[in-house]
Parts: C-alpha cells; structure tokens; sequence
C-alpha cells in the first residue's frame, strides 16, 4: 500500500512519525556508541527492541497510518541500525583475529584438548559448563549470566548428555544378531529409518515379508524406535526373567554424523520454522517458555513480503544463539522441539553405561558412525555390511537350508525433504550468513560444540580409511582459531603441556570445577 500523495490525516501522521523519529536519532547513536564498546550483540539486540516498541507506540497513535506502512518503516529502521551495528563488529572482529600455527595446533594443541574433553570416545561431561561459559565470554558477558532456571510443566532433557531416539533390530532366527541404531537428528534420521526397514523387512527365508509393513514387525521379530533406555534394556532379554541366560548378544552399533556446526544451522532452521508456522510441534514445544529471539519477527511484517529482512533474520539467529550459551531453560534443559540442535555427542554417555559404546580400533580402522559426506547414501550399505556383519545373514537363507549368496544390501532409496529444508522463511540462509562472517555468534558456537569435533573427528587423516573419517584439518577454521586461544586452551586443559594457566588469574570458581 502506497501512501497518499495529497495532504491528508495520513500524511499528517507520517510526518509527525518522522519528526519524532529523528529525534531519536541522537539517543539511538549515543546507545549505539557506548554499547558497541562493552557488548555488540546485546548494543544491536536492544536499539532493535527499542526502535520496535517505540514505532508501535507511534502506531497505535496514529490510526491513519496503513499497517503496511507502519511495519515497512519499521524494517528500514532494523536495517539501518544493523548496518551501522555491522560495520563497526565487522571492524573489531579483524582487530580481535588471532593468527595461530595450524602444524603446532594440529600435533601439540588438539591432541591434548581433544583427549581432555573426550576421553576413549566419552565426552567430559564436567567440562560441560565451562563449554558454555566460554561461549559466554564470546559476547562479552559474565560467567553467570545465565536465564534462572523456573519449575516447568516440560520434561527436563540434559543438554549434553541423553538420546535422541533408539532404533533395534533383532532377528528372530538369530538371537546373536542384534543390531542398534542410535539416530541423531539432523543427520538423516529420517531417510536412514526407512531405509532399514527395506534391509530387515525379510521372513525366515530372507525373501521379502511385506512391502507394506510398517516398521516395527517384521522378520518374525521386532524392531522398535523408542527414546526410552529402560525399554531398550528390557527388550534385549528374551523371557520373562532377566537373567544372564536370557540376555542377546550385545548388538552391533552404527550411527551417522555431520558437521556439528551446519548440523546446528539446519536444526536452527527447523526450530525456526515450526515455530514461525506453528505447524507439527509437539505438546511439549506447545507448553514451553518462548526465548528471547523470538521476539524478533521471523517472518515479514508488510503483508506484501513472506520474508522478514536478512538482516532482521540474522539478528534473531544471533540472538538464539546467545540465548542458548546463557542456557535458557526452553533451549538447554527441556525435552521439546530445542532437541535438534542438542550435541550429536550427547548419545555417547548412554552408549558408555550400557556398555554398548564400540571400540574405535575394532572395526577394522573404520569408525562406527558414517559421516554425512556428497557419497553418503552411496557407501551407507556397504558401510552397514562391514560395521554389522551378521545383519547379511537375514539374506542368505532360503527354503530347504543351505546357504545363500549375500546379493548386497539395496541401495539407499531418494527420501523427501522436511519442508523447512526448502528455507521459505530465509533463517537458514541468514543463519549460515551469520557463521560466515566468523563473529561472536559463530565463536560461541564452536565452543558449545567443542565435545562433537572431539569425539567425531578422529582421523589422523581426512579421507584415511575405506570409509571417510573426519580429523582436525575438517574442523572448521573458525572453531580451529577458538580451540587453539590461549583462552580455551587455558580452561579447558590447564595442566596440559603447552598452558599457560600458571601465568593467568583463572577465575576460582572455574580452577574448582576443572579439579572436580
């Protein structure tokens, strides 16, 4: 809608909207200025506040104005104040850029920190608070700004430590074939569940059972997907008595990763879009207290445009990402929609109690997780064959005894895309837009995710291996300059060879829970 070219009460409207705008320009640049010093995120985050409730006030003052024209000068104005907040974060990110040895980082630095954080494939979880402190002091904020913690209606989730779903497979003709997938989400869950239901769907013969089954019955057993580990534990004892004769054998595991911080930007996407459109989120999202950024309109306010501004979008994205490392209670500490971008690591604790965690060296030098790379859905059979060796058995029997020829797993059939994927908001895009530029948001990011690149990114080599294993040169080089500060070195491995801790004032709460 296009405003009135002759006078009128519209017009009048607009032009005492203007003149009292600009007399908010001085107190917007003075709050700009001095905020940008101490804390440029939060400097961005509340002249966007205030220029949106202030324009509001205008709004419902000043009735003749269109709402159309209300919401488009209030998207100019978001986009002013960002650039000008940009420029100026732009310019101290340069300065603050630390040069650092890849050779050193790679063979001194990384081993010792990637030891200290994931012992034997096991993330540290005592070292879990101060990853999100260090993702604190990215945005300039102290050690215990955090959100307080209030009583929820919402079943509480451990941000580092849990599962996502269990998938087991135990045949029905072989009580030492057991197979467990614990899927990760984010990382083709989805098209990996249906595409096991295609390898086990067989009868005793190993022929097809049912084309049309669903999963969950087939080959005269079961395969379950649950997210319960008591259940997972019950359903391994064959009879009524959970005795040791009763017990299957300990089921072969296989799980599939991607980088954890794309993995953090598509689970931010879907987040996003449930949330925007309100569609397929569960009753616990539906009940949750809503963070901070969303606040920040995710979608345009002119009913001209379905998409907000970029630079709208990556403040949102920014901000998450800071309520996530002051751990809002919705994002860190409750079983909702907030679970996609949970650690990949967190499943590892759970594997480790139950005894179920492999050993990395007893796959023939392959890991037992698939990483998320272009040929994927390409090697994922011949992987699954190498990794569960007795799931091919399922294949090799036919009427009348004898064996079979194992013909291979089927390949990995095309699987649709979660709508969000098609990013129809844009939050993707400005979210990956935000990483790119290698700020604070990004910084704090590789620290909150520093257990993935530890306990996934194994390899000695990229590419060693008959199956793709991710090592230090994959880390992205923005989170390869943050685990090689001085300051995340320092906190997370203060006794290592190469600290310097002993010539630094550590705060005293931090040096109690490194020697807990």
């Amino acid at each position: 809608m296009r405003l009135p070219l002759s006078p009128g009460p519209a017009m009048e409207s607009e032009n005492r909207l203007l003149r009292d705008n600009r007399k908010m320009i001085p107190i917007l640049v003075l709050i700009a200025s001095g905020m940008i010093l101490y804390d440029l995120q939060m400097s961005s985050v509340l002249i966007s506040s205030v220029i949106h409730q202030y324009d509001y006030s205008f709004a419902s003052r000043d009735r003749d104005l269109g709402e159309d024209d209300i919401s488009h000068m209030q998207q100019q104005k978001f986009e002013e104040t960002r650039n000008l907040v940009d420029a100026d974060e732009n310019r101290i990110n340069e300065e603050n850029r630390v040069g650092f040895d890849e050779d050193e980082f790679a063979t001194v630095f990384w081993p010792e920190l990637q030891n200290r954080l994931c012992p034997a494939g096991d993330p540290n979880l005592k070292m879990g608070p101060t990853l999100f402190k260090l993702g604190r002091a990215e945005f300039g904020l102290s050690a215990h700004s955090t959100f307080p913690v209030k009583e929820s209606k919402i079943k509480s989730s451990d941000f580092f430590n849990g599962v996502f779903e269990l998938t087991l497979f135990m045949d029905g003709n072989d009580r030492d074939n057991t197979m467990l997938y614990p899927s990760i989400w984010k990382c083709a869950n989805n098209q990996i569940h249906t595409y096991l239901e295609l390898v086990t769907n067989r009868d005793a013969d190993g022929e097809v059972k049912d084309k049309k089954s669903l999963f969950g019955h087939f080959n005269d057993k079961m395969a379950w997907r649950m997210n319960r580990v008591h259940k997972l534990q019950k359903l391994l004892y064959e009879g009524d008595e959970e005795s040791e004769e009763n017990l299957r054998e300990k089921p072969c595991v296989f799980s599939v990763i991607r980088d954890p911080i794309k993995r953090v930007l598509s689970g931010y996407n879907e987040i996003d879009y449930r949330l925007i459109t309100g569609e397929q989120l569960a009753v616990n999202s539906q009940h949750m207290e809503r963070p901070p950024f969303t606040k920040i309109p995710g979608y345009s306010l002119n009913h001209t445009a379905l998409r907000a501004s970029q630079s709208i979008l990556e403040m949102r994205f920014e901000t998450f990402v800071r309520n996530l490392v002051q751990e809002h209670p919705s994002i860190s500490k409750e079983n909702n929609v907030f679970r996609h971008i949970h650690p990949m690591s967190k499943i590892l604790p759970t594997l480790k109690r139950l005894d179920f965690l492999p050993d990395l060296n007893e796959n023939g030098g392959d890991n037992w997780f698939l990483p998320m790379t272009q040929n994927f859905t390409q090697v994922l059979p011949e992987f699954i064959a190498k990794t569960c060796p007795r799931l091919k058995h399922i294949y090799k029997r036919k009427k009348g005894g004898g064996p079979k020829k194992f013909p291979g797993f089927p390949p990995v059939p095309i699987d649709g895309q979660h709508e969000s994927s098609n990013d129809p908001f844009g939050t993707y895009e400005a979210a990956k837009a935000v990483v790119k530029k290698g700020g604070p948001a990004a910084r704090a990011l590789c620290n909150v995710y520093a257990f993935d690149y530890a306990c996934f990114y194994n390899g000695n080599e990229s590419n060693q291996g008959k199956f793709t294993k991710l090592g230090v040169a994959d880390i992205p080089s923005i989170c390869r300059e943050v685990y090689a500060s001085e300051t995340f070195r320092n906190h997370v491995c203060h006794d290592c060879s190469f600290s310097t801790a002993k010539e630094i004032l550590i705060d005293f709460e931090d040096m109690v829970h490194i020697l807990e």
